[in-house]
């Protein structure tokens, strides 16, 4: 497919403003899953194929967001520079209990949902407009019942969703990626786990996989699974204090591959933290985002079927 711009308002396509009325964008036709975006930041992918023809999706980046909308960013680590997003979800995201991101057993990327029904379900994001998978139902019920529910990875690698229950203890299962297959669920925690206000899974700067919790004091805390019942490590306090102010708190990987915690303050603000793994060594942060991000639904940290890290974020209602 390619690209024109139209530089001419006249009917019979007559040159305005010194301008050849007709420009030709893309000098090396897209194929599926390109993209070109314009000087005037409006995107044309090729998402798919017609008997004929190609789906073709036009995105203007200007326009507001819709709610619902599931957007895809990168970090590349210094100040305000997170890109624009590409909407990779065009509607309902919001409306999910639980929305996350994660690996499967087989070392997939996937996107992880509860739906009403408490259904968990798992997307592929290829990367490009609206081309979010149809979900596998790898969980048949019950997953709205959790108190808290991300993913990560063990002491030993392995790929892992974490739940807390009613109880408060912190389940560790695996997700096959088949139909109901996700695994029965190892009792990691014995309990307390439902005290925390934030928990989630991430590596420190050395690649060391831990579990981050905020207890009630606002302190940040880091936890190691060993993958065995109830040997979920002591914690360590890599962060003093104030960790409970944040409107949203998670890891992830910036595009230059660094570990990283990311936290939206009151002013609205994505902020990214090192961890050094020894208490009290978290960062001073930097503000990689300059406002606007408190206003989503949900915002968690992935990767894409490309293998590219990506922040994804989810519209709240506009």
């Amino acid at each position: 497919m390619i690209v024109y711009r139209v530089q001419t308002s006249d009917p019979h396509g007559s040159s305005q403003n010194n301008l050849i009325p007709v420009f030709l964008q893309t000098p090396t036709a897209l194929s599926i899953g390109q993209s070109f975006i314009s000087d005037t930041n409006v995107a044309v992918s090729v998402t798919g194929t017609t008997p004929g023809g190609f789906l073709v999706v036009v995105d203007d980046r200007n326009a507001p967001f819709e709610t619902g909308q599931l957007l895809s960013y990168g970090d590349t680590g210094t100040s305000g520079n997170v890109s624009s997003p590409v909407i990779v979800g065009f509607g309902g995201w919001q409306a999910f209990k639980f929305l996350f991101s994660g690996r499967n057993v087989a070392g997939e990327n996937r996107i992880y949902a509860v739906n009403q029904n408490g259904e968990l379900l798992s997307y592929a994001d290829a990367g490009t407009p609206g081309n979010v998978s149809s979900p596998v139902v790898v969980g048949l019920g019950g997953w709205q019942a959790f108190k808290l529910l991300f993913s990560g990875r063990n002491v030993a690698g392995e790929n892992r969703i974490y739940a807390v229950n009613q109880n408060g203890e912190l389940l560790s299962y695996a997700d096959a990626g088949t139909p109901g297959n996700v695994s029965s669920p190892v009792v990691v925690g014995f309990g307390g786990w439902q005290a925390f206000k934030f928990l989630f899974s991430g590596r420190n700067v050395a690649g060391e996989n831990s579990i981050y919790a905020v207890n009630q004091n606002g302190e940040l805390l880091s936890y190691a699974d060993a993958g065995t019942p109830g040997n979920v490590s002591s914690p360590v306090v890599v962060g003093f204090g104030g960790w409970q102010n944040f409107k949203f708190l998670f890891s992830g990987v910036n595009t230059a591959g660094e570990n990283r915690i990311y936290a939206v303050n009151q002013n609205g603000e994505l902020l990214s933290y090192g961890d050094a793994g020894t208490p009290g060594n978290v960062s001073s942060p930097v503000v990689v985002g300059f406002g606007g991000w408190k206003d989503f639904k949900f915002l968690f940290s992935g990767r894409n079927l490309a293998g590219e890290n990506r922040i994804y974020a989810a519209v709240a209602k506009t």
